[in-house]
């Protein structure tokens, strides 16, 4: 007769998820690196730039996926967003004038916006599952009387 087998044996852990999530991460970067911060370097100047590259670079020498991606990925798509160009008091203000008048890069933003909403999600999605994750009992030993 064939043992039951484990409870855990048919779920996928946060940690599976969040391998697969780095992994995907990674192959979207390795490939739109350079659009990505193109795009970033566009509408945010140079701190925008610098900050997509920064986090490429990151997640490319990652080995494990870090809840500090999810923030700078939502910080990086909230420059993607363009909404910083009309408040003045934004971190990056940029004046409208040396923006590029060429309304590709705005394509390409909103393109990077969808990619980095997708990974968010997933992100966000992982972390919510992995509170409920029931934890493994450690079997305590029971209190001594004096």
């Amino acid at each position: 007769m064939n043992a039951p087998a484990p409870i855990s044996q048919g779920l996928i852990t946060p940690a599976v998820e969040n391998t697969d999530l780095l992994a995907d991460c990674q192959a979207y970067l390795r490939t739109h690196r350079t659009s990505l911060a193109e795009a970033a370097r566009s509408c945010a100047g140079t701190p925008g730039g610098r900050l997509a590259e920064q986090l490429c670079a990151d997640i490319a020498a990652s080995g494990h996926w870090q809840a500090a991606f999810t923030r700078r990925m939502r910080t990086l798509r909230g420059l993607l967003q363009l909404d910083h160009l009309d408040d003045p008091d934004s971190l990056y203000p940029i004046p409208v004038e040396v923006l590029d008048p060429d309304d590709s890069w705005v394509t390409r933003c909103c393109w990077h916006v969808e990619r980095l909403d997708q990974l968010i999600a997933r992100s966000v999605a992982i972390s919510a599952r992995a509170v409920n994750v029931p934890r493994k009992v450690v079997a305590r030993r029971p209190m001594r009387t004096i």
